[in-house]
């Protein structure tokens, strides 16, 4: 990363957090009020202890007590004020980026999510949005407090002695060459440990979620493992880290040495004009100077490592969200759906799907049926314009999709998948999930009837009321289906999609999920992919695909009698079925 384009990056920083300059300016008023009785009490050091030395005033060491407490009164609420308004705005800028980064997320197009992992957004959102925070606030205050603190301090050095100030201007260059000789490393080594950092959360992320299976094939300590190496590379780049700023600390320190070292000679010349009180304010002014330098030379560690997290953060800020240029608004469809010569390829690689033609009439029942990589599940993703079509056009009702705004567009549609999502809360959080209203218990009622759910709801210990943890670990996989469907049911959308719904159930939850998609779905337009045949033996139709291709479609019994592609298919899986019964 070029410095311009750091300095670049930074300048947005400061410019994403231009909601809370109010903040800041009153942190930054109080940091540099604060910065000012610093440097005013170095600079009446001196006349107070010429004072003092010559003449012992009783009334001046009667009042000096109540003025010592008066101005370190003033200078403690001034620091508060300081750190108040600054954590304030840090962190009001952390939740707002956040949100803004989240809300992000939320509109990107699914290609993007399928591109990136889950532990990679979740730690731009956690650890990066931080790091942007402390960089907009916590350095840009050290900068401006330490700097102020400084600036003030060499102005009462010149005022005192501008032999020994000059020297100290004159060293400042190799300080700055030094902190720019850091900063690439610093930077780059921030990259790589916000990557280890992205990779640890993946590690412990999917080592937790396949908590089971982790133990069923006892790899226990492979994943321990993994986790050490990661952890260990964090740590690795750490020390790293930390020894390049130290080091940097270490070399400005001893730059400074120079002119605290010629300010002593100076002063230990018999014949300087430099009184007792100049002499010891200068001494208090060269300890005190250190401070903030060091502070300033350190800074540029969690700067540069704020720069390479908002780099990151804001090249997905910069990603284009989701097109949603249509304008047509139906707040009823009946569910007829058209394919027009449609294809469809990621990324302009080869067609997923290729001159796809068909009419889904209303409340009818349709299948899609094929091989895996057939293009099935593409192509009903291709419905709710999860991914936009590469050519030809689909309509429901006749209307091109593109022509609905999305969010009214998939209002027309629900969806129960092969892998159910269960979130973590109760059955009634998640049978109410996405109704735009609070439904009535005798909805809810009815939905779960509807979906076979009733029997177990009931026997859960606070039935409907009961959590049912991450994923709903606590039901089983039939029970989550049947939950997801009760809850595709509670949208009322017209049109429903199941994506192997059944694949992966016993015979006994299969013929259970096949009675509630019987039972809820008599006056919807229901499409079913299914890689099982037996659960699409009762549609009204029946799309055969392979290789992104239509190669036969009919009723169960008309492609039987074909003999074709669905026929082997079926004689295959029958077989087999007959096999695991031998």
């Amino acid at each position: 990363m070029k410095v311009s384009h750091g300095l670049a990056v930074y300048l947005r920083i400061l410019h994403s957090a231009k909601r809370y300059y109010p903040y800041i300016a009153f942190a930054v008023i109080a940091t540099l009020t604060s910065s000012g009785i610093d440097a005013g009490i170095a600079y009446y050091i001196a006349p107070f202890i010429d004072t003092l030395a010559a003449n012992k005033d009783p009334k001046f060491l009667a009042i000096l007590p109540f003025m010592v407490v008066a101005i370190f009164t003033l200078r403690a609420l001034v620091s508060f004020a300081s750190e108040y308004f600054m954590n304030l705005a840090s962190t009001s800028i952390v939740l707002n980026l956040r949100e803004v980064l989240f809300t992000k997320i939320l509109s990107l197009p699914a290609y993007v999510h399928d591109k990136r992992a889950r532990s990679e957004l979740l730690s731009y959102i956690v650890n990066n949005v931080s790091q942007i925070s402390v960089s907009a606030t916590v350095v840009m205050m050290k900068l401006v407090r330490d700097g102020a603190l400084v600036i003030f301090l060499i102005g009462v050095m010149l005022t005192l002695s501008w032999k020994l100030t000059l020297l100290s201007i004159l060293v400042t260059p190799v300080v700055v060459i030094v902190v720019k000789y850091t900063a690439k490393r610093m930077r780059k080594l921030s990259y790589l440990m916000q990557n280890s950092n992205a990779d640890l959360v993946w590690v412990i992320s999917q080592s937790t979620t396949a908590f089971k299976l982790v133990c069923i094939f006892d790899t226990k300590q492979n994943e321990l493992e993994r986790f050490t190496e990661v952890n260990s590379s964090i740590k690795r780049l750490a020390i790293k880290s930390q020894v390049s700023n130290s080091l940097s600390s270490a070399a400005v320190q001893m730059i400074i040495a120079a002119p605290i070292s010629f300010g002593i000679v100076l002063l230990s010349q018999d014949n300087s004009s430099i009184t007792l009180g100049s002499f010891t304010a200068i001494l208090v002014i060269m300890s005190r100077i250190l401070g903030p330098v060091k502070s300033l030379s350190k800074v540029n560690g969690p700067l540069q490592a704020g720069i390479a997290a908002a780099d990151r953060i804001f090249s997905i800020l910069d990603l284009e969200s989701e097109v949603d240029d249509g304008q047509h608004v139906a707040h009823e469809v009946q569910g007829k759906i058209t394919f027009d010569n449609v294809s469809f390829s990621y990324n302009q690689a080869t067609a997923v799907l290729n001159k796809i033609s068909f009419t889904i009439k209303p409340q009818q029942v349709v299948a899609f049926v094929g091989a895996s990589g057939s293009g099935k599940t593409t192509l009903v993703n291709l419905l709710p314009r999860l991914y936009r079509v590469t050519q030809g056009a689909i309509y429901l009702d006749d209307v091109n999709i593109n022509q609905y705004t999305l969010s009214n567009l998939r209002s027309h549609f629900t969806y129960v998948g092969q892998d159910p999502k269960i979130f973590r809360g109760t059955v009634h959080d998640n049978i109410i999930y996405g109704c735009k209203e609070t439904p009535s218990e005798a909805a809810i009622t009815q939905a779960l009837m509807l979906a076979n759910c009733s029997e177990f709801v009931e026997r859960l210990p606070k039935g409907i009321n009961t959590v049912i943890g991450d994923d709903g670990e606590l039901l089983s996989g039939g029970q989550r289906q049947r939950l997801a469907i009760a809850r595709a049911l509670m949208k009322e959308a017209p049109v429903i999609v199941f994506d192997e719904a059944t694949s992966a159930l016993d015979t006994h939850s299969e013929r259970l999920i096949k009675q509630a998609i019987e039972r809820a779905c008599s006056k919807k337009t229901v499409l079913i992919i299914a890689h099982r045949l037996s659960t699409v033996v009762d549609a009204n139709h029946i799309i055969v695909m392979d290789k992104g291709q239509i190669v036969e479609s009919g009723s169960h019994v008309e492609l039987l009698e074909r003999e074709g592609y669905y026929a082997a298919l079926h004689q295959v899986q029958h077989q087999s079925t007959v096999d695991s019964y031998a």
